[in-house]
């Protein structure tokens, strides 16, 4: 393939990273991808298992006279959310992304980059690939459907590890060393909807919201970014105190549950003589959001436009699912006192979808301490209920805390200041990620995660800079070096 980052250096890390991003791997997509770690595992006679989940497992031997060391475990995701813009004609079942660089950084035109966590994968594959590099044995673990609740690595077959040291690529920026998550959960509300013919003098008006910047709904849910199904709720609220006349026709909002929602519509069949009304309250909330987010989310639009339906909600189900999207909460809610910065309990109201029979409202939940969360989730489900919603938790997950004394941690900021000449720092996110888990099963595992400078995660705006993912590679080579005592 030709290689739009031919001639930079160290090229490895660069071209995996374009291979990869030629494969589909969605979630529950990954069996393409899967096969190509297989395939690149047997070119270079390297023992591989490939698991039911499409998790694939690659050991390399230790560098000659490191044979004997303990292994060093390697681990990234193989799976990418995939998010477009409205009107990107992108298959992300056969299409490869479409790669370019702009300002030092890849991005992908129209979709996300995959980034999350394609750099970790092509790192490991680097890695794996290079003839000269000093390491202790490698245990490279590729899990899969980490986007969709971490599913690969609690279906890990854990047997198979016997390293204790895990450096995970699942991370950033550049010099932060991460040692600790979030737990987390899914949850599904159903609200039962009943349908009506349209009423005869009915006007069919979309609401629409566009651009929002979304982002990740842990390490972005703290940024005081617009939730557009959230605003939604609250439109159509403001409609109904201000005496609109509307049933529901459909609302459907976010794609993927780890994604706080950019996009929202909400069809409407609206009383022809409360359509100029309907105009006027739009209006007024385009400019008091733009005024609420003018310096966290400012490009926020909120629009109106003629649109077709065959029936609508009956007003007792239009008036439950107002209720509904409006009342239940989402964001951030509460914050560490001991790091000023880290969300340490929340919930995102990410996907909204109008069915035949009823409404889908999917939320993602995330805690530091699992009693916390466990009294939210609580709290979700029971308000939820008493609005008139049916409720499915899925794909819980523990938190990770930090480990006290973390030799794996000493080593590597060690190695950052003597490569970088200046500090790494120690970080905990809100984000959820497998180490918990890895930990969960092997809990004298010691493990940090890290990666380069990357942003915008799941959203068509990601970037990973370029030079930051060479200067990474680099600093991955030195430790692995250290670990097998070859300062």
């Amino acid at each position: 393939m030709n290689y739009i980052t031919a001639g930079r250096e160290p090229f490895a890390p660069y071209r995996y990273f374009e291979e990869i991003s030629a494969i589909p791997r969605c979630s529950y997509d990954e069996e393409e991808i899967a096969e190509y770690l297989c395939a690149f595992a047997k070119n270079l006679n390297l023992w591989y298992h490939k698991d039911e989940y499409n998790n694939v497992y690659i050991k390399k031997p230790g560098s000659p006279g490191c044979e004997g060391l303990d292994p060093v475990i390697l681990q990234a995701h193989i799976d990418m959310v995939c998010e477009k813009n409205l009107g990107t004609t992108h298959d992300f079942k056969n299409d490869p992304l479409d790669l370019y660089i702009e300002n030092g950084r890849f991005r992908a035109r129209g979709t996300t980059l995959g980034a999350d966590d394609g750099m970790g994968v092509a790192f490991m594959l680097g890695i794996l690939a290079e003839k000269d590099a000093v390491h202790p044995p490698l245990e490279c673990i590729f899990t899969a459907l980490e986007e969709v609740g971490l599913i690969g690595a609690i279906k890990l077959d854990y047997d198979l590890i016997a390293g204790r040291r895990m450096k995970s690529l699942d991370s950033g920026p550049e010099g932060g060393m991460l040692v600790g998550a979030a737990g987390g959960c899914k949850m599904i509300i159903t609200l039962p909807i009943k349908h009506q013919p349209l009423e005869k003098d009915g006007v069919i008006m979309a609401v629409r919201i566009r651009e929002a910047i979304g982002g990740h709904s842990g390490s972005d849910i703290g940024k005081e970014r617009a939730n557009a199904n959230k605003l939604m709720g609250r439109i159509l609220s403001r409609l109904s105190r201000s005496g609109v006349k509307y049933e529901i026709c459909d609302v459907s909002g976010g794609i993927s549950y780890n994604a706080i929602p950019r996009e929202c519509d909400a069809v409407l069949c609206v009383s022809a003589d409360c359509v100029e009304s309907l105009g006027e309250i739009i209006d007024c909330m385009q400019r008091e959001i733009s005024d609420e987010y003018k310096d966290s989310d400012p490009n926020i639009r909120v629009f109106l436009e003629r649109a077709d339906a065959l029936q609508s909600l009956d007003a007792a189900s239009t008036h439950s699912f107002v209720n509904m999207l409006d009342l239940l909460p989402s964001g951030r809610m509460t914050m560490s006192v001991v790091h000023s910065y880290l969300v340490t309990l929340s919930l995102n109201q990410a996907v909204v979808t109008t069915e035949d029979a009823d409404v889908k409202i999917v939320y993602s939940l995330r805690g530091a301490k699992k009693s916390a969360l466990k009294d939210l989730t609580c709290s979700l489900a029971d308000m939820a209920k008493l609005l008139g919603g049916q409720i499915e938790i899925h794909d819980g997950y523990p938190a990770w805390e930090q480990r006290q004394n973390s030799k794996l941690c000493e080593v590597m900021l060690d190695v950052y200041h003597q490569l970088r000449g200046k500090d790494a720092f120690v970080q905990l996110v809100h984000g959820g990620v497998e180490c918990g888990i890895f930990v969960d099963r092997l809990p004298d595992l010691d493990v940090v995660a890290t990666g380069p400078d990357a942003d915008m995660v799941h959203t068509p705006d990601e970037w990973l800079d370029l030079e930051s993912f060479g200067r990474t590679y680099e600093y991955l080579l030195a430790v692995l070096k250290a670990l097998a005592g070859q300062k």
